[in-house]
């Protein structure tokens, strides 16, 4: 919910789908289709890493941003993040994120 409040009121994103668990994260993204991806890497069931993974072999386009409350950037980037944002900054630091992705990545502005 945190990361939808932030992103709500920028125009430039649009939020499309949210999940509880690595599980459903997964299937949604494979439903929605979304341009970028925030995946918190201490979700249940499967982690954000192992969404991740099954992202880049599946949908190698899908830019991935790594969400988490521990400061893991570079072991996140080591598994095909293309960001990593701490949730102690978050506020500040996702929409930067996402200009900085997108920014190399194209037009694309579907989030989940």
């Amino acid at each position: 919910m945190g990361v939808r409040t932030i992103l709500a009121g920028d125009r430039r994103w649009e939020v499309c789908g949210e999940a509880a668990n690595g599980d459903q994260a997964f299937e949604k993204i494979m439903e929605l289709g979304p341009d970028v991806v925030i995946l918190d890497l201490s979700m249940p069931s499967l982690s954000g890493y192992e969404v991740a993974t099954a992202i880049r072999r599946i949908l190698p386009s899908i830019k991935i941003i790594f969400f988490s409350m521990l400061d893991t950037p570079i072991a996140a980037q080591t598994i095909g993040g293309d960001a990593f944002v701490a949730k102690s900054s978050a506020a500040r630091d996702l929409p930067l994120a996402l200009e900085r992705v997108l920014k190399h990545g194209g037009s694309a502005r579907k989030t989940m």
